[in-house]
């Protein structure tokens, strides 16, 4: 027999009020239908443990445009799975389902050759939707090289070039000061 105390434990499971009931059944609809999306990707990630792999949603965020200088994209993981920014993801391409690195080069991706990392992402940005969160990603095509203390370091990153007549330096704010110093004669 189901008594009071058990169907309110049972309701108080998906949440104490209707927003928290709410976003538990959307969790549950998005995870449920997570693979069935045609932007779905089995990335690689690298985390605080190491590398893993992860369920994830590729989706384009921006175009080329006046306004942009190039396109960058989200990725979302499913509910409840959150990764830093600035994390190294391997992304498979359109050429295939599966990333481009197998056996036991998995363990360290970033230390095979330049030209066999083609594949490589990382995380620029977390969009703070309260519902779902998504991530702005750029395909690494830099490596970055510097010497400190003599001895060399490396960092995969994104050059990007600002092309866009909207990119260059402000300095409207010389402009601002000088006008208030010649209208109060020098004086602050």
């Amino acid at each position: 027999m189901i008594t009071a105390d058990m169907y309110r434990s049972h309701l108080n499971s998906y949440g104490s009020n209707l927003a928290q009931v709410k976003q538990s059944q959307s969790n549950m609809v998005v995870n449920s239908a997570f693979t069935a999306d045609a932007q779905y990707k089995r990335v690689y990630i690298l985390t605080k443990d190491g590398w893993k792999f992860e369920d994830a949603k590729f989706q384009k965020h921006a175009k080329y445009s006046i306004l942009k200088d190039a396109v960058d994209y989200y990725v979302q993981f499913r509910p409840k799975v959150h990764y830093s920014v600035g994390s190294y993801l391997f992304i498979p391409d359109d050429t295939a389902h599966e990333i481009n690195i197998h056996g036991k080069d998995l363990e360290h991706p970033l230390s095979l050759p330049e030209d066999q990392i083609t594949q490589l992402w990382f995380i620029v940005g977390r969009d703070y939707d309260p519902s779902f969160v998504r991530y702005n990603v750029l395909q690494c095509n830099w490596k970055f090289k510097w010497i400190y203390n003599n001895k060399l370091y490396t960092c995969w990153g994104a050059n990007r070039s600002a092309n866009s007549y909207t990119s260059g330096k402000w300095t409207d704010f010389v402009w601002i000061f000088c006008t208030y110093m010649v209208r109060c004669k020098g004086k602050p």
